[in-house]
């Protein structure tokens, strides 16, 4: 009997605790209902926000650069002028053939010449003086001996006599004669710095890594890059067009090069042709009609205009190289000067543009906390 009621006890002790189980679970089902509706929609979607920081957005592009051209230096190649007195001369003693009419005031002229270095006899004179001594002497096959080099420099000692010479004017850059005086501008290149901006930095926004700063710091780093890569185009592109400048330069000097050696052969010729004219009327005066001291004073004035002629072609090509040389090296330094300002230009707008998007980044930063779960 009493183990009977012991199984009976059990039995009813079971049941009751199944149905508080059941009772149990059905209250728990309206719990996590209740406990699901009570989360935030924000933590279910953190991911799905989109935050927007207008000042940040689409930086303006970089202002356009306007190449500049540099000034050319002028250079003026030079020329050797036989002087109106020496072609009136020539021109009377040229006549004189025909009608033997040379002017008194060049007869006394020349009779002043002709007593000019008294130990260089006449004979040498009239027989070295000729038309192969005259181009040699100017195209330089032919060394003058000291006999002829005491005969020019005593001519052009006298004013009156080197009145008669021809007139050499230097080639000039800019209105300069080259040779020391020209120094090509070279100022120190200013360049100017680009610190790329540390978003890891010291910054009072340095503390948030939500999902807003990274957002900021993905659209911040895209404008970055993006300006950078303009400025890279445009610096680019300068160089590339300073390059075609330089080129010209280079290609223009190589013309101005051509154009001085033809001048200077141009008056070589011109020079050995006044010379031949002058001598060859000399060899055909009649000597009946003028001694041989007219002969002796118009043979020495060949001379010294031959010579004085091929002094001045050798300054010529010396001063001329240095023109072309100085003209060269400043038309270059003007062209640098001129690409390193356009470059720097580019550099500073872009330094512009990339403060301006720290501070517009630091602005997005800090105001991280109004916008969705970033603070």
């Amino acid at each position: 009997m009493i183990l009977q009621g012991a199984y009976l006890l059990l039995n009813i002790i079971e049941t009751e605790l199944d149905k508080l189980m059941k009772k149990t679970k059905l209250l728990l089902i309206p719990l996590l209902i209740l406990l699901a509706y009570c989360v935030p929609i924000e933590l279910d979607n953190i991911e799905a926000f989109e935050y927007t920081f207008p000042g940040l957005e689409a930086p303006e592009p970089l202002p356009d650069v306007v190449l500049v051209t540099p000034d050319k230096a002028v250079v003026t190649t030079g020329e050797i002028k036989v002087p109106q007195k020496a072609e009136e001369l020539v021109t009377n003693v040229v006549e004189a053939i025909v009608a033997d009419n040379i002017s008194e005031e060049n007869l006394t002229l020349i009779d002043s010449i002709s007593e000019l270095a008294p130990e260089v006899t006449t004979e040498y004179l009239i027989a070295e003086v000729d038309d192969a001594w005259i181009e040699g002497v100017l195209n330089g096959t032919i060394a003058p001996s000291p006999e002829f080099l005491q005969i020019s420099n005593e001519f052009e000692d006298n004013e009156e006599f080197s009145a008669l010479l021809s007139q050499f004017e230097l080639p000039k850059i800019d209105g300069i004669v080259p040779g020391g005086r020209l120094q090509p501008y070279s100022p120190k290149s200013r360049e100017i710095v680009i610190n790329p901006v540390d978003v890891k930095g010291n910054l009072r926004i340095a503390a948030l890594v939500g999902p807003c700063k990274e957002a900021a710091d993905e659209l911040y780093t895209a404008n970055v890059d993006k300006l950078n890569n303009e400025a890279n185009q445009q610096e680019t592109k300068v160089k590339a067009d300073y390059n075609i400048i330089r080129n010209q330069v280079n290609a223009d000097n190589g013309a101005l090069l051509i154009s001085g050696a033809e001048a200077i052969a141009g008056s070589v010729v011109d020079l050995s042709i006044f010379g031949i004219q002058l001598n060859d009327a000399i060899d055909k005066l009649d000597p009946l009609v003028y001694d041989d001291n007219v002969r002796r004073g118009l043979k020495i004035y060949v001379a010294a205009f031959v010579l004085q002629g091929k002094s001045q072609i050798n300054d010529w090509l010396v001063v001329f190289n240095l023109a072309a040389t100085e003209s060269l090296a400043k038309n270059l330094d003007a062209v640098r000067i001129a690409e390193d300002t356009i470059l720097g230009i580019v550099k500073s707008n872009l330094k512009l543009a990339l403060d301006d998007q720290k501070t517009k980044y630091i602005a997005a930063v800090d105001d991280c906390h109004n916008q969705g779960a970033g603070g």
